[in-house]
């Protein structure tokens, strides 16, 4: 008491309040001023810094059924197969006790994701180097450059993309009344990343479904071990665990175990990416509990070169996009349809850049490996399936390449003139081999394109407006890039996802956010026709039984209206 009467004392000697000539208590506006200054500078002080804190604060609430190691950051053990379900159950908790929805707590973690990448870069390309043998410059646009650009979009728009909407239409049934779309998260969602970008496909869904208010179960793959292992324990060491949790990296085996205690948990959304094979299960295993999927599967992706493409251009757009990750993407152009009249020049153009590309046919250059689940017997699979091609078997040809170590599980770009039975055709390669027929009409490569799953992408190289739009008005594909490759996954306005065996749902930009939550329609009949004496039309009476003749007109009038 004694502090707070010096206080006032010192408050009237500086002249913050005054006294009028009635006695009554005035409020300079210098003293607005310094309350102002006050909240500003207790704002700096107090509330900044835990925007920014460590993850290692929060290891102090995590469950106590992990144990800490001893680090410069604490670092929880990951849970064992036992433990899972109780972790999906505490996440399932933090969400519904609202620790996860508040925008403060979901920028914060977003930053963080951002200091992780900022700060661990080296570490990140390292490991995927180890994994997959990529070269650093294309590591860092896949696996780096990307998620930081689509967390930053996160963080510049996410009051836009997370907020209520207004929705502003009249409507004569409705009226007087105010509506809008309430945008709310899902509640605890589990993420399944794929093996081939371990980084990029992981931190990007697990980043929108943050951004959306949701709590979140990671499960990475384990046959990228280097890169999951380091995803895992960056996770851990700068994420809160109440907000992000990953259960699968320490348990032993392929990871086959995980998947099915994990998919027997009760969650509100499943992100999966993978091949469709696994995300059928996926997608069995959600209906049991009415659960909504984002499946991001695979698939083979055609590609249209017409009579009047540029050829050169193509060759070139189809190679890149074949050699990148050693063919092992989901978007990757897996076979070629070229017109018959430039097939012979497409295949030599396609010589030629595969040559520029890699350069040192001896496979002791920078080039990526085959990896992924068993990689061994993929690894000997493609080489029996290049062998049969260099005999002739079912009228398959090399054109260029064909040269493999299967010790080392390296693959020379290698173009195939295939056969109109190849095996070639018959499954998801995920290698640097690219398959080329030849076609006479635009109604046969539409056949052709249909006779196989609808794919991810497919892409399309013509200097015709009208064969183009032929080829988009008659076939099915998630997306398309025109003239070009890959390029169109890339652009953060436009959503990324399959249709029918390539998967469903869709993300990448505000689809990101947007797959993690749903709108939630409410509308607020307002009060004021009753206050003015007009509750006809706030509140009319003829919508009420006993029902009368008179009613039934004031219906149909109504209705007249609409």
């Amino acid at each position: 008491m004694r502090a707070t009467i010096d206080a006032l004392a010192r408050a009237f000697s500086i002249g913050l309040f005054d006294v009028d000539e009635q006695g009554e208590l005035e409020i300079n506006g210098i003293f607005i001023l310094g309350v102002a200054l006050l909240f500003g500078v207790l704002r700096l002080v107090i509330v900044a810094p835990a925007a920014y804190r460590s993850a290692s604060q929060y290891n102090r609430h995590a469950s106590p059924k992990f144990q800490f190691i001893d680090d410069a950051r604490a670092v929880r053990r990951g849970p064992s197969l036992e433990e899972i379900p109780s972790v999906c159950a505490d996440m399932r908790a933090s969400f519904r006790s609202g620790h996860t929805l508040p925008m403060r707590k979901r920028k914060e973690q977003l930053g963080q994701l951002l200091k992780m990448l900022k700060e661990r870069e080296d570490e990140i390309l390292d490991a995927l180097r180890e994994d997959l043998s990529r070269e650093h410059v294309e590591a860092f646009y896949y696996d780096f450059a990307l998620p930081r650009a689509e967390i930053r979009a996160m963080l510049r728009n996410i009051r836009s993309w997370t907020g209520r909407s207004l929705v502003k239409a009249f409507n004569v049934i409705t009226w007087p009344s105010k509506q809008w779309m309430e945008r709310q998260p899902l509640g605890c969602a589990l993420v399944c990343s794929s093996w081939n970008f371990p980084f990029l496909l992981s931190l990007v869904p697990v980043a929108g479904a943050i951004a959306a208010g949701n709590a979140v179960v990671l499960k990475p793959s384990n046959d990228s071990k280097a890169s999951t292992a380091l995803l895992v324990k960056l996770v851990r060491e700068y994420c809160d665990p109440r907000v992000v949790q990953c259960v699968g990296s320490e348990v032993p085996g392929n990871g086959v175990d995980v998947m099915q205690t994990v998919l027997k948990e009760k969650f509100d959304v499943i992100f999966f990416t993978g091949s469709s094979k696994v995300g059928k299960i996926v997608a069995r295993a959600a209906a049991e509990n009415l659960t909504p999927c984002i499946l991001e599967l695979g698939g083979k992706n055609p590609v249209v070169v017409t009579d009047c493409a540029d050829v050169d251009l193509a060759a070139k757009q189809c190679v890149w996009g074949r050699v990148i990750n050693c063919g092992q993407q989901c978007i990757s152009p897996e076979y070629v349809l070229c017109h018959e009249s430039r097939c012979d020049e497409f295949e030599r153009m396609c010589s030629k850049w595969a040559a520029k590309f890699v350069p040192d046919v001896t496979l002791n250059g920078a080039m990526a490996r085959i990896g992924g689940p068993d990689p061994e017997s993929r690894m000997k699979a493609i080489a029996k399936l290049i062998d049969d091609a260099k005999a002739g078997v079912a009228g398959d040809t090399v054109v260029y390449g064909g040269t493999y170590d299967v010790k080392r599980r390296l693959v020379e770009p290698t173009v195939i003139k295939c056969g109109e039975k190849s095996p070639f055709m018959e499954a998801e390669l995920f290698a640097p081999i690219l398959c080329v027929h030849s076609y006479k009409t635009l109604g046969q490569a539409v056949d052709t394109i249909q006779a196989q799953m609808k794919p991810l992408t497919m892409y399309v190289f013509s200097r015709s407006a009208k064969k183009t739009r032929f080829l988009l008005d008659n076939t099915h594909a998630g997306g398309v890039t025109v003239n070009g490759t890959l390029t169109h996954c890339a652009h953060d306005r436009l959503p990324f996802g399959g249709v029918g065996d390539s998967g469903y749902g869709r993300y990448h930009g505000r689809y990101s956010v947007e797959c993690f939550q749903r709108e939630k329609p409410v509308l607020q009949k307002t009060r004021w026709g009753r206050c003015l004496g007009l509750g006809l039309l706030s509140d009319p009476s003829f919508l009420y039984s006993p029902q009368a003749e008179w009613k039934t007109k004031c219906v149909r009038a109504v209705a007249s209206l609409m």
